[in-house]
C-alpha cells in the first residue's frame, strides 16, 4: 500500500509541474480537470472502480 501511496504522490506531482510549466490558471487548470474526468468516465464501464 505504502508503493501505491508513494506512486500516486509522484503522478500529482508530475501533473502539478505540468500544469505550472503550462502555465495555467486556476481556472483553466479546473476546466482541464474536468474535461478529463468527462473523457475518462466516458471510457469507464459500469462496476468499474475509480
Amino acid at each position: 500500500m505504502a508503493d501505491e501511496q508513494s506512486a500516486g504522490a509522484e503522478r500529482v506531482a508530475l501533473l502539478r509541474e505540468l500544469q505550472q510549466r503550462a502555465n495555467l490558471t486556476p481556472e483553466q487548470v479546473e476546466t482541464w480537470v474536468a474535461e478529463v474526468r468527462a473523457e475518462r468516465d466516458a471510457w469507464r464501464t459500469p462496476g468499474d472502480e475509480a
